[in-house]
Formats: C-alpha cells, structure tokens, sequence
C-alpha cells in the first residue's frame, strides 16, 4: 500500500499540479506526505572567467539569486506543511541544497513513489515539454514516478497500458501492490497487430489486477498505428486521470528507455503517468 509519497515542490503549473495530486492520493491511501525543494546551486551559480573586480560583482549576484531562491523554496515548503496540516494528512518538507536528480533519487529511497510536475526542473520556471530532471529521474530511480501535468485532476479513473514486457509487468505489479487503484475505475489497454495477442495480453493484466483486489475491464485493440497514438486517444476517449505504464520494451507498447512510445505519453498525455521501469 502507498505509505510514504515523496513531493518534488516547485513553482511551476505543474509543479503545484503534482502537490494537489499529491495531496488527493495522500488522502485516500492515509499516506505520509515528503516535501522536497532542491536549490540547485551549480545551475544558479556557473562558473565565469573574469577579473577579480568582476568575479567580486558575480560573487555578489551568485548570492542574491541563491537567496533568492531558498526564500522562495522556504516559502512553498512552509505552504506545503501548513496544507497538509489543514487537511489532516501527515506531511513534512524541506529544503535540500544539490543537483535535483540526485538530491530526489536519494530521498526516494525512503518511500514508495515520487510525485513530480512534468514541467519541473525545481529551477522555478516551467520546462517546455517533459523537464529534463523528470527523463533523468525515470532512469535513475528504482522508484516510481508519478508524472503530473499542469491540467491534471484529481484521479477517479485508471488506464493501465500493458504489453506482457519485463517492464510493463513491473509496472503492474507495483500498481497493484501499492493499491493505487484503490477507489478508481480501472480499462486494461493492448494493443498489438494481432487481435488474439492483444485481448490474451490485456487478459493477463486483468487477472492479475483481480487476483490483488481491483476489479478492472480489459480492452484488446488490433492495430499497426503507433502505440502511443492508439493509449493517448483510448486515454481521451476514457477520461482517465492516471494511467500506469513500463517506461520501455522492445515491440509494440515497446519502445527503447524513453523511446518514441514513453517520449510521446511524458510529453503529451492530458493524464498523469505512474511510470516504472
């Protein structure tokens, strides 16, 4: 069961996107709440050659914009712990000096997902896209990554996307296992060429949901198109607000670590992913 949820805080749309999302799971599965901001000191202080007047100036910049920003991650941490203690959820935040891939990685370690915006490289501004430090989480954490967009809701429906893959399974395991499912409507997706194929592999993620306590319909869906294409309409189609996912495989839902099939749904996906690799 999701005991311990790990909160990537910045000040980004769907930075704050994730700590309500946070928030709803943390209220439904009575789990502790960790709050992190990184104040990523390298990114806000780069080297530059100069002149001992101008490095006393650049000094005096370095200072002010770290300053800066523990001001403002102080002020998003002390907002994060007084929410939770309004809504009567266990929480806690800090603010962490460090890189924010490794800084995460760590703390992750005591807990059992992570939830991120997927605009946030804790910098304080909004990436385009899917944020650089999201990619190199989902490769560097063995823990997985809840990955909010900015126009995420509260979750009431679930798509699993599975294709039977080594990482596709763990993903399902961890889903069910965790409980993540718990108080949700739950569509099973396969899609492959082949119809037989595609409804025996949503089949087996069925059975396996079921066998945890999650009752879930199974929809087998033949198609040569892209696989992304395909989950991303069924994801529309469906209204789901969560959807769970392996980050990478070899053929059909399969694509290479962050491929075309992980690159599309991290980028485009009006859901956010629970994403394991």
């Amino acid at each position: 069961m999701l005991r311990n949820l790990l909160v990537a805080l910045d000040d980004t749309p769907a930075g704050r996107a994730a700590a309500d999302f946070a928030v709803a799971l943390a209220r439904v599965h009575k789990a502790r709440l960790q709050g992190l901001a990184v104040v990523d000191v390298a990114f806000l202080t780069p080297p530059a050659p100069g002149r001992a007047g101008a490095l006393f100036y650049k000094e005096r910049a370095d200072a002010a914009r770290l300053a800066d920003e523990r001001a403002r991650d102080e002020g998003l941490t002390r907002a994060f712990v007084e929410r939770c203690a309004r809504e009567g959820i266990a929480g806690a935040a800090r603010v962490a000096d460090g890189a924010p891939i490794a800084t995460l990685q760590t703390a992750a370690n005591a807990c059992d997902a992570v939830v991120l915006g997927r605009d946030s490289d804790l910098h304080g501004e909004a990436a385009e896209n899917c944020a650089a430090t999201v990619r190199g989480l989902l490769k560097a954490t063995p823990r997985p990554l809840v990955v909010v967009p900015a126009q995420a809701a509260a979750p009431t429906r679930a798509l699993v996307a599975y294709d039977g893959s080594i990482p596709s399974a763990r993903a399902l395991q961890l889903f069910a296992l965790l409980g993540v499912a718990q108080g949700l409507t739950v569509d099973v997706v396969a899609v492959h060429p082949d119809l037989a194929q595609a409804r025996a592999r949503a089949a087996e993620a069925q059975a396996y949901l079921a066998a945890h306590g999650t009752q879930a319909e199974a929809h087998g869906i033949d198609s040569k198109a892209d696989p992304a294409d395909i989950v991303g309409a069924e994801i529309r189609a469906r209204d789901a607000d969560l959807v769970a996912m392996g980050a990478y495989g070899h053929e059909g839902l399969r694509a290479a670590l962050l491929g075309s099939f992980t690159s599309k749904l991290l980028t485009a996906s009006p859901a956010a992913l629970f994403v394991h690799h």
